[in-house]
């Protein structure tokens, strides 16, 4: 899965794995990134 500093994927499934992954499980301040973006972008 990675080659040095990059990712590399066998498909396209895989990338979206690790998306979903980056958006809603790493959180900053118990926030995921899809809460904070809402928190700056509320209409």
């Amino acid at each position: 899965m990675m080659e040095g500093n990059t990712f590399v994927f066998e498909n396209e499934d895989e990338s979206e794995i690790v998306l979903d992954f980056a958006f809603f499980e790493i959180l900053v301040n118990d926030k995921n990134f899809t809460e904070r973006y809402y928190e700056l972008n509320i209409p």
